[in-house]
């Protein structure tokens, strides 16, 4: 399997069980409007995230740490209030 492919596979695995979508996950990364079309494309094996955003993704938790799980719709936090 090429690298593109692998980055793909492991792209769309990490959105997944983190409970985004593609425009939730792009949000979640700070990009700014065709976000979800980049995901999709990376996930599709169109063309690779950049450095800085594929370092990103290797550093995100495994589950999104803002969800619970009896909650059926996402909720966005300020991750600035959690550190302080």
């Amino acid at each position: 399997m090429n690298e593109r492919r692998r980055k793909a596979g492991f792209i769309e695995e990490k959105r997944i069980n983190m409970g985004l979508t593609q425009k939730e996950f792009a949000i979640y990364l700070d990009m700014k409007g065709n976000g979800e079309r980049t995901v999709r494309g990376w996930e599709k094996g169109e063309h690779e995230p950049s450095e800085s955003k594929w370092k990103k993704i290797l550093g995100l938790p495994d589950k999104a740490p803002f969800r619970r799980s009896n909650e059926k719709t996402f909720k966005f936090i300020d991750r600035n209030e959690i550190t302080k």
